[in-house]
């Protein structure tokens, strides 16, 4: 059901496009959800979000980001798996730590994007402005 919702709800949100970044409302809810799950719904629900991204015909980029994802998702079936969310605390540590990785990840995937020549000038621009 996640990957399903994954796949329609990626195709049809629209995406916003903010230059540099885009962004899909609420495309990481079925991800996130996914996790609390099992392994195996978080990784078919990982490749439903990168297969939508790339049904969709987003950038090379994107589809970049969508893929770096599967490093959160590791990381937050291994934590639930070990640690479980039993307290706020657990939550709140896995919560932040998820969103560290999930952001610098991201900006990897970016990097490593734009240094391969997938990015728009704008995008080569800004990066180029930040390093």
């Amino acid at each position: 059901m996640l990957t399903a919702l994954s796949l329609i709800y990626i195709w049809l949100m629209p995406t916003i496009d903010l230059g540099v970044w885009s962004f899909t409302p609420f495309s990481h809810a079925p991800l996130f959800i996914a996790c609390l799950i099992s392994p195996y719904t978080a990784l078919m629900t990982y490749l439903a979000v990168v297969v939508g991204f790339v049904l969709k015909g987003a950038s090379y980029l994107v589809w970049m980001r969508a893929a770096s994802h599967l490093f959160f998702v590791v990381f937050m079936v291994l934590y639930i798996k070990f640690f479980g969310l039993k307290t706020k605390k657990d939550i709140f540590i896995v919560a932040v730590l998820t969103a560290i990785l999930h952001a610098f990840m991201e900006i990897i995937a970016v990097i490593i994007g734009v240094a391969a020549g997938l990015g728009t000038e704008q995008t080569r621009n800004y990066i180029t402005f930040f390093l």
